[in-house]
């Protein structure tokens, strides 16, 4: 596999974990390994397809776009308002995108802001990340919020947010008479103040 046109793809390989749940690698600056173990030298001679995680989607109606990625190799998707409406001034609604999920267990979609709307706007995602579990079948919808001092007008299609979908892991909680002592301690909150260090 030295020719720097050769593609790998994870499912060429036996690796832990199905099509369905994913699989995950990193990459180091020399080598770059597989869970199943395979190594391969100079990681920039190849190209690798992103984990899938495959996700059920129900529309409201057809007229709402199915999710889709802007650009190759986005970390999130569009979630766009089904319907037209106006944020007043420092008002919280929910906006509703017309879409219904299946995420697959041991993942969840996460709704985070969308930068330039944050930046440019008083608009902004309340609860972020706002968090799509597996066996919600609900609308999913943006917890909006206007922080500014005039109206907030949005239009159905409007990208307001984007969605991730993210790994999770399931803690198994270990009851305990005392924690292991660490140099920070209880330390927290602006403890250790915002000047460089």
């Amino acid at each position: 596999m030295s020719d720097r046109n050769d593609t790998i793809r994870l499912s060429d390989f036996q690796v832990s974990g199905s099509a369905a749940s994913g699989t995950l690698f990193s990459v180091t600056p020399q080598k770059l390994r597989v869970t199943s173990g395979i190594e391969v030298d100079d990681p920039d001679a190849f190209e690798f397809d992103f984990p899938i995680c495959h996700v059920k989607v129900k529309r409201k109606n057809k007229d709402i776009p199915l999710p889709k990625y802007s650009k190759d190799g986005d970390a999130g998707f569009d979630l766009a308002a089904a319907e037209s409406g106006v944020i007043e001034p420092k008002e919280t609604k929910l906006v509703g995108t017309g879409l219904y999920v299946a995420v697959p267990k041991g993942f969840y979609l996460a709704v985070v802001p969308r930068s330039g709307i944050s930046l440019k706007t008083s608009f902004w995602v309340r609860n972020s990340p706002g968090t799509v579990d597996p066996g919600f079948r609900g609308e999913v919808c943006i917890v909006a919020h206007n922080s500014g001092d005039e109206p907030h007008e949005y239009a159905s299609g409007d990208r307001l947010a984007q969605g991730i979908i993210l790994p999770v892991y399931r803690a198994n909680f270990i009851e305990v008479e005392e924690l292991d002592e660490t140099e920070r301690g209880e330390g927290g909150y602006g403890s250790t103040g915002v000047a460089s260090v």
